[in-house]
């Protein structure tokens, strides 16, 4: 009875298990995946599954926006999914197989003016070929200044001038609501409150490529509907190096904004060179050439204007800009040796400029912002005063003094664009548009003895399309561009075309990780120096003749790179090659009578290939280190020169945020220069650190600095051509111990200041009458 008991128990667990694995074995597992309308993953989603409203299963999608989970049989089912950052998703679904279609998650749509924990955007969201990150009241309370506020954005990096650098790369277009400014820096006009976003694009169209830009830097401001005013004012001590004020305000009333500025920067460079010169090529009996000094350049500026918004689409401008300056070069000693002459000379290079440019903006969005139209315009007048550029020349041996005219330059130019985007569906972006470019100059030209006059005249039409679109997890644009230029100097004229494409590719293997690889073509635009056909000759030195063809003023380069982005850090590698051809350049030789001589030569090619590594770290919020570090290999060859050297660029930077507001930093750079021949040249270098601290809310910052922006303070350049060796001694002591101050100030903040005390003062006094 016992041992038939114990079968019977052994047959039903057998039995049971059985059952068990049959039931585990009909269960089915369903995928999914969840994505953005751009196609981007979404992870971290709740996925919920109910029948006859009761929870089936439930569980959160990956890194990858996929999910799995199981069900019993087939069927009609509920699908909820939740996320923070977009709208929920709830659908009646009939599954009738194990992989479900991708499901789309909307963004949400919030009014963001004031930001809150619970309706916060992510701080960064991918654009058609763009970046976008949201500026949070954390980001903007944290923030003195607009440069605070830009170093909390991976990538973007501003000094204490306010010029930003994006992945280590100076060449950036910056705009404010898609528009531009020229020479007038619009980070001067702004304060932290007043930005809304900022977007960055390091594949820009194929127009801002061709004029040399990397990246484009678009600061999207909020609709201020309360009147305000907004400033700035920076001051540096007077010190043995320069002198800096500048000031800036920003008037906010209705629909009107109104700017105005002014900057004033007085600079000395304690700087003597002292040249050498021996024919038989030896060090031990070099014959003194020259020594010069350099005095202080003063450079001024005013800036101004207004915007018009006529309504939330539609908006235009006016600026003004007027920049001067005034440079003086001092030569202690001048002596030229021909034969059995010989000369001694002492003298002063003056040179004087000013250049007024006048700009406007007509920009026009659709409701929907999928459409845009920008017309932009732009007159810039450069200009000399004759009786302000010059050379003399004392001569104690001959007791005589010598004035010499210098290049007068008297130049007119006009350009207008007029550009369309059109963002077709959610993935794909078109741009098309026109430009027109218009300069007359008249120049005197005068070296030494040999005058000459230039009338120059240009015109440049250029047409432009360029596509992007995003499939899944693949980028890709393309651009060109079609130029015909008309140039006409003296008796010269001819009239080019041109074709630049612009094209690449991008990859993005995660959120995190992506890939690129770009190709574009840049046409360079060369001078009035580098197109005069004229050729000076005299007994002291020659000039040949320029080229004026445009087909030899081009560029290409290749470019690819691959970059992880993580919170608020990024690293970059760059593998580039490019190549250059400039059709004059400036190359010092020696006669064999000991004169120099500037020869001005076609460039059969400038060739770099190098490579890149970008790096910045903000691990904690008292912490940002960066650094940038290029090495590359250039060859530079003409008709009577070659140049084959590896060199490298080092930049590094750190800032440590410390309690009370006060901020420690040092930056460093190093740009090894390159060898000539068989000579040595010591490499510049830069250092600079110092401490800052800020008062009443971060709108007042003062600073202490030590300076050094060259050493070591003596270089030695010494090179050889033919039997000929010249040796150059430069000395520069640029130490120097800065102290500074920068106020900004805001009636938005002292207005929401007084907001809040006014909240809490009524608290106060209902809890008082309680």
């Amino acid at each position: 009875m016992c041992k038939t008991l114990n079968i019977f128990i052994v047959f039903i667990v057998l039995i049971n298990f059985n059952f068990s694995a049959t039931a585990t074995n009909n269960k089915k597992i369903i995928s999914g995946k969840i994505l953005t309308d751009k196609n981007w993953a979404i992870e971290f989603a709740n996925i919920a599954l109910f029948r006859d409203s009761s929870l089936v299963t439930g569980t959160v999608s990956d890194f990858n926006g996929n999910y799995k989970f199981e069900i019993d049989e087939f069927g009609e089912y509920i699908l909820k999914i939740s996320h923070i950052n977009y709208a929920p998703y709830s659908e009646s679904i009939n599954i009738n197989s194990k992989q479900l279609n991708s499901i789309v998650l909307l963004e949400v749509k919030n009014n963001l003016e004031e930001v809150t924990i619970k309706a916060d955007k992510p701080i960064h969201e991918k654009g058609i070929r763009e970046d976008i990150f949201n500026i949070s009241k954390n980001m903007r309370d944290r923030s003195g200044n607009v440069r605070e506020l830009l170093i909390q954005i991976p990538t973007l990096y501003a000094d204490r001038e306010n010029n930003i650098t994006v992945e280590g790369d100076g060449n950036v277009l910056v705009m404010v609501n898609g528009r531009r400014y020229y020479d007038t820096n619009p980070l001067d006009l702004l304060a932290p409150e007043q930005i809304k976003k900022i977007t960055v694009s390091t594949t820009p169209a194929v127009d801002i490529v061709n004029e040399g830009f990397t990246s484009v830097v678009n600061i999207l401001l909020k609709q201020e509907k309360k009147h305000s005013i907004n400033g700035n004012f920076d001051y540096v001590f007077p010190n043995k190096l320069l002198n800096q004020v500048s000031g800036a305000v920003s008037l906010y009333k209705g629909k009107w904004r109104m700017f105005g500025g002014y900057k004033l920067y007085s600079q000395t460079s304690p700087y003597t060179s002292e040249q050498y010169i021996n024919e038989k090529g030896s060090l031990d009996t070099l014959y003194k050439l020259a020594n010069n000094t350099i005095a202080p350049r003063h450079r001024q500026q005013y800036f101004g204007g207004a915007d018009l918004f006529l309504n939330d689409k539609n908006s235009i401008g006016v600026a003004a800009n007027l920049k001067s300056l005034h440079r003086r070069e001092i030569f202690n000693e001048w002596s030229h040796k021909n034969s059995d002459l010989v000369s001694n000379s002492m003298g002063q290079d003056h040179t004087d400029y000013s250049n007024l440019q006048v700009s406007g903006f007509y920009q026009n969005k659709s409701q929907d912002d999928k459409k845009q139209v920008i017309f932009e315009i732009l007159h810039s007048r450069f200009f000399q005063d004759k009786d302000a550029n010059f050379s003399d020349y004392s001569y104690p041996t001959n007791n005589a003094t010598l004035r010499f005219d210098s290049t007068l330059l008297d130049r007119n130019s006009v350009n207008a664009k007029l550009k369309f985007s059109l963002e077709l569906g959610n993935s794909a972006k078109f741009t098309f548009g026109a430009n027109y470019y218009n300069e007359n100059s008249d120049n005197d030209i005068q070296s030494y003895n040999s005058k000459h006059k230039v009338d120059y005249s240009i015109g440049r039409t250029t047409v432009f399309a360029d596509y992007s679109n995003e499939k899944n997890k693949l980028s890709y644009w393309l651009g060109l561009g079609y130029e015909y230029n008309n140039r006409k100097v003296n008796e010269y004229n001819e009239a080019n075309y041109e074709f630049y494409p612009n094209a690449g590719v991008s990859y993005s293997f995660t959120k995190k990780l992506s890939t690129t690889i770009s190709y574009q073509k840049i046409i360079q635009h060369p001078t009035i120096y580098q197109l005069d056909p004229f050729e000076y000759i005299n007994g002291l030195s020659k000039i040949s003749k320029g080229n004026a063809k445009l087909s030899d003023y081009y560029s290409h380069s290749i470019n690819l790179a691959t970059r992880y982005r993580w919170k608020r850090s990024y690293i970059k590698a760059d593998l580039f090659y490019c190549k250059t051809k400039d059709g004059i350049s400036s190359v010092s030789t020696l006669s064999s009578y000991d004169n120099q001589v500037n020869s001005y030569e076609n460039i059969a090619s400038y060739k770099k290939i190098g490579i890149k590594l970008n790096l910045s770290l903000r691990p904690y919020e008292w912490l940002l280190f960066g650094t940038r570090t290029a090495i590359y290999r250039e060859k530079l060859e003409d008709l009577d020169y070659k140049d084959d050297i590896v060199t490298a660029d080092i930049l590094s930077y750190v800032s440590l945020y410390l309690p009370k507001n006060f901020v420690v930093f040092v930056h460093y750079f190093n740009h090894p220069d390159e060898l000539i021949y068989n000579g040595k040249l010591a490499n510049p270098e830069s250092f600079n650190y110092g401490i800052s601290k800020y008062f009443f809310n971060k709108r007042f910052e003062l600073c202490a600095n030590f300076s050094n922006q060259f050493f070591p303070y003596e270089t030695t350049r010494e090179y050889r051509s033919g039997n000929s060796l010249s040796k150059t001694i430069t000395k520069r002591d640029m130490r120097t111990v800065m102290f500074s101050l920068f106020y900004n100030f805001s009636s938005k903040k002292r207005m929401e200041k007084k907001a809040r005390n006014q909240i809490k003062w009524e608290e106060q006094g209902k809890e008082d009458v309680i």
